[in-house]
């Protein structure tokens, strides 16, 4: 006992000694950076180059002098009855002024009137079907390209102004009333943007968006473009070159990703011929793969079941993996509302891509009415939606209880 009352004593001075109590010193503060920001400053954001960039093709001279002294004659060569070198160049002049004029930094401000006024003299004085009106449009095409390399902004509004251009007008007196038909040589234009993996995103996904928009004109699906007569040959190289997309760039937004599945689903044709000639069911069996890859977004396979019930399949459903697609979307119906549990994802959110998946279901049960496991599908999401709305009309958060989440998930094991 006394030992141990020495061994604490000892052990209690060793402490109290300088020795013992000595602290090490603290390494030297380092020397201020004059360089550094402020704490809590973060630095600015690096414009991309593109939204800086300046790529002027005239100047404001060149405008202001072909406006005073050639405007008119251009709109006259809108009008000529005959088309020969003469009207052809000054046509060409008239297209390079007005597609260059949209690069001007003066313009930037001002681009919706600018942009209009591209297309609103040819589609005004320029007869629907008249040798002015396609080289007029032609021209305008072949100017829009050299644009596509410059300014951000610029390359948005020359894709706006190409979609824009028409071969014919719109028609309302007309029954059914007709829309204004696409200028079809726009589509090539739109898919070599979509192909260039150099031009940023937000500018692949206005391509891809105007492609849609000739992709759907009613009247080019039947008829084709005037120079040629032959849609499906051009809806065929289309449908490749955004299958070819579509398969390469995965790595993308969502966004970017829908766009181009909605380009894919306006192709309108059952079957597309490969290289050897044989006609295949493609587009759908894309669409079917994209649905069933879990490793692509939710709203992204939720958006392509939508357009896969729209898009015409051909007899008996050409050969459409129906099961696959249909386990795969109660597999999505049940991960969305997993996600909707855990906080990874807002209720309205998870609503809209429930609701996209219940309408392409629900075409697609109308189309295929014999086929068990897509009614089967139909039913679970159908069942999955309907409390979905009503916590909407209460003003709740969309949400799946635990019994939802239980049939969606016996629903997918029991489709064999």
């Amino acid at each position: 006992m006394a030992l141990a009352l020495l061994t604490i004593a000892w052990f209690a001075l060793s402490l109290a000694s300088p020795v013992w109590a000595q602290v090490p010193p603290k390494p030297p503060a380092p020397a201020p950076n004059p360089n550094a920001l402020p704490p809590g400053i973060q630095p600015g954001r690096v414009p991309l180059d593109e939204m800086t960039k300046e790529d002027e093709l005239i100047n404001d001279d060149d405008y202001k002098n072909w406006k005073r002294d050639k405007s008119a004659k251009y709109l006259e060569a809108l009008k000529a009855k005959t088309v020969d070198v003469n009207v052809t160049n000054i046509l060409n002049e008239g297209a390079k002024i007005r597609v260059g004029r949209m690069t001007l930094k003066s313009s930037r401000n001002n681009m919706k009137k600018i942009r209009s006024e591209v297309y609103g003299e040819i589609h005004t004085f320029a007869a629907p079907g008249s040798k002015n009106r396609d080289v007029a449009l032609k021209a305008v095409v072949k100017e829009a390209k050299k644009a596509l390399d410059g300014n951000f902004q610029v390359r948005l509004q020359v894709l706006l102004m190409l979609s824009e251009l028409e071969l014919a007008p719109a028609n309302p007196n007309k029954k059914p009333p007709l829309d204004a038909t696409a200028f079809p040589e726009t589509l090539s234009v739109f898919l070599e943007v979509i192909a260039n993996l150099n031009q940023p995103e937000g500018v692949r996904v206005m391509a891809a968006n105007c492609a849609e928009k000739v992709l759907a004109d009613k009247i080019l699906l039947k008829e084709g473009p005037l120079s040629t007569n032959n849609p499906a040959k051009e809806r065929t190289e289309a449908a490749r070159s955004l299958i070819t997309a579509i398969k390469a760039q995965t790595a993308t937004s969502a966004s970017y990703q829908k766009a181009l599945i909605s380009a894919v689903g306006h192709i309108s044709m059952p079957s597309i011929a490969d290289a050897g000639g044989t006609q295949k069911p493609e587009v759908q069996t894309l669409l079917a793969d994209i649905i069933k890859d879990s490793k692509r977004p939710t709203s992204v396979r939720a958006w392509t079941i939508k357009v896969l019930g729209t898009y015409p399949l051909g007899s008996g459903g050409s050969g459409l993996d129906t099961l696959g697609v249909s386990k795969a979307s109660l597999k999505l119906a049940h991960e969305i509302g997993t996600e909707i549990s855990a906080k990874k994802m807002t209720g309205s959110v998870g609503y809209f891509q429930v609701q996209d998946m219940f309408l392409g279901l629900n075409s697609l049960k109308n189309t295929l009415p014999a086929d068990k496991s897509i009614g089967a599908a139909y039913t679970g999401v159908r069942d999955a939606l309907k409390p979905m709305i009503v916590s909407l009309q209460g003003n709740l958060q969309p949400s799946m209880d635990a019994t939802t989440l239980n049939n969606l998930q016996n629903a997918a094991n029991n489709l064999k």
